[in-house]
């Protein structure tokens, strides 16, 4: 994210106008490196919820 949006509560309203339109859903997922600290400050200041999961992938170069 470009350092002029930040701190503006963009991803919030997002979030809210998200929570707001979609009637039927119910839960939001979104995926973090676990490097990417401040994202992952923001998940949690914004009661998301760190599942007991693990991903794993392969590359497959072609």
């Amino acid at each position: 994210m470009k350092d002029e949006y930040r701190k503006r509560g963009v991803f919030k309203m997002l979030l809210q106008e998200l929570e707001r339109k979609e009637k039927d859903c119910h839960f939001i997922t979104d995926y973090v490196g676990n490097e990417n600290e401040v994202m992952l400050n923001s998940m949690k200041k914004l009661d998301f919820k760190l599942p007991d999961l693990k991903i794993y992938y392969k590359m497959i170069n072609k």
